[in-house]
């Protein structure tokens, strides 16, 4: 039986286990990658901030 390895974090320099799901749409597509806790919530501020900044104009 074949073992796979956790998935490692999307993030170049990150190499701790991705345990996430992270989707966004971009040109008209969804799109999911895989993150390790940390940076999941680090892109959820970032789309808590960009929406903030979005309904202030």
């Amino acid at each position: 039986m074949a073992v796979t390895p956790a998935p490692i974090c999307f993030i170049r320099t990150c190499t701790t286990p991705a345990t996430d799901l992270y989707s966004f749409r971009w040109q008209n597509r969804t799109v999911e990658n895989a993150y390790c806790h940390h940076h999941y919530l680090r892109n959820l501020a970032n789309d808590r901030a960009i929406a903030t900044w979005d309904d202030r104009r």
